[in-house]
């Protein structure tokens, strides 16, 4: 269906994000949650699951051709109920799977019928082999923290992967001490939203058993809305709900997974909290009136001048 990457400068909360993401995707769209860090996986260890079906067995299944329909057969099932592919916890062996991988696994991802794929890519990196993904995904949210820092890492990476308003948007974790808008400002990008600071949502959702009404939740649930509303819509029979099929693959019984029946009809993981705003809008625009991040250049990506905000950027 469509495939959307997430990345950070070196701001930490991706997987976090992704994690949350998928959980609050809207009813009748389905999901996978793809950890394609480099540096590691670790929802294998947050869900006490095998590293294993899942991205180092796609690579070694995906040598003799990745067709989409190759991808479920490796994925497993979280606690959560939540349909992920599995990254590996070694550095070394994420990174050598995502070598194998190559450029055509974005595609793969992206064409998977039905199926939309949040990536958890980790850091932006040169030499990182999820840039891949990342430059060939339809749509890039950037994690941040709103902080100089943060602004400046991410700033400093943004150049050579040449992406636009109409791709890439911006997802501050928290508000402080600059806002969204501001952050967006200051990357010339539009904001798609904001998670809420909430470690304790964040822990109950790194054991496996979140609070749905948590308040890292409840802004994953608005964020969630936000990015789906830019996607392709799904196909009317997307929607049905299926019997719940078997387990889903664990190591050494890889089988494909069938995510009709994932609770996407309204009725399952998708609980709905209160909205965290009122207008239910498609993404968020900077609007911040000539707010400045200093060191943060309008413009450019090397991190040096000041900060004029330049008006509305919206996400097409």
């Amino acid at each position: 269906m469509t495939l959307v990457a997430l990345a950070s400068g070196r701001s930490p909360g991706v997987t976090t994000a992704a994690q949350a993401l998928a959980l609050a995707w809207p009813a009748g769209r389905q999901i996978i949650l793809a950890e394609l860090d480099p540096g590691g996986g670790s929802l294998s260890v947050r869900h006490e699951l095998p590293a294993d079906p899942g991205l180092t067995t796609l690579a070694a299944a995906g040598r003799r051709g990745l067709a989409p329909e190759t991808v479920l057969q490796h994925c497993q099932r979280l606690g959560d109920g939540t349909v992920a592919l599995l990254g590996p916890l070694s550095p070394e062996r994420a990174t050598s799977a995502l070598a194998v991988l190559g450029v055509r696994f974005a595609a793969a991802l992206d064409t998977i019928p039905d199926i939309d794929v949040l990536a958890d890519c980790g850091r932006l990196d040169s030499r990182s082999p999820a840039l891949d993904v990342v430059k060939a995904a339809p749509f890039v949210v950037l994690v941040v923290s709103p902080t100089l820092e943060g602004v400046a890492h991410l700033q400093s990476r943004l150049q050579p992967l040449a992406l636009t308003p109409g791709r890439a948007a911006v997802l501050t974790i928290g508000g402080r001490p600059y806002g969204p808008d501001e952050v967006g400002a200051a990357l010339q990008l539009p904001v798609l939203g904001m998670l809420e600071v909430d470690r304790r949502g964040a822990e109950d959702l790194a054991s496996g058993r979140p609070l749905r009404r948590s308040e890292l939740l409840r802004s994953a649930q608005v964020v969630a809305e936000r990015l789906a509303a830019h996607l392709p819509p799904v196909s009317p029979a997307a929607g049905a709900v299926a019997p719940e099929p078997p387990e889903v693959a664990r190591a050494g019984a890889m089988r494909p997974v069938d995510l009709t029946a994932h609770g996407l009809d309204g009725n399952g993981r998708h609980e709905r909290g209160p909205e965290a705003d009122s207008g239910g809008s498609p993404i968020a625009t900077a609007t911040a009136p000539a707010a400045s991040i200093p060191g943060a250049a309008r413009g450019s990506h090397n991190g040096t001048g000041p900060l004029d905000s330049g008006g509305a950027m919206s996400w097409p």
